[in-house]
């Protein structure tokens, strides 16, 4: 059996590490400092900005909504948020 992730799991993996990087981490201070909350702004704020990632909704189906990722996707994709 082949473990090994294929060129578009790669670079799924990627795309959320980037994100993470790039839009999450700098907001750790903030949440810390915030009590572990951000505003109702800000949040949207973030979903606008994964929303281009199309890993929201991964685990719903197409005909509602999701992306429909498929089960190793989504294990990617929540090995990253950690």
């Amino acid at each position: 059996m082949d473990f090994q992730l294929s060129e578009q799991q790669k670079a799924l993996q990627q795309r959320v590490r980037e994100f993470l990087e790039v839009e999450l981490k700098p907001l750790e201070v903030e949440v810390e400092l915030a009590e572990g909350y951000l505003s109702p702004e800000r949040r949207a704020e973030i979903r606008e900005k994964i929303r281009p990632l199309n890993v929201h909704s991964s685990s719903l189906p197409r005909s509602v909504g999701g992306t429909e990722f498929s089960w190793e996707d989504q294990v990617i994709i929540n090995q990253e948020i950690g």
